[in-house]
């Protein structure tokens, strides 16, 4: 789960968004939890 979430972290700080809400339900609640 933490991969998932250094993925989608590595996504933001790509795209140079410094601030981000992140909502999920499932798997990408558990995801957003790890952000």
């Amino acid at each position: 789960m933490a991969d998932y979430a250094d993925d989608a972290a590595a996504l933001f700080e790509s795209l140079e968004i410094d601030r981000v809400n992140v909502i999920g339900i499932s798997f990408g609640g558990m995801v957003a939890q790890h952000l």
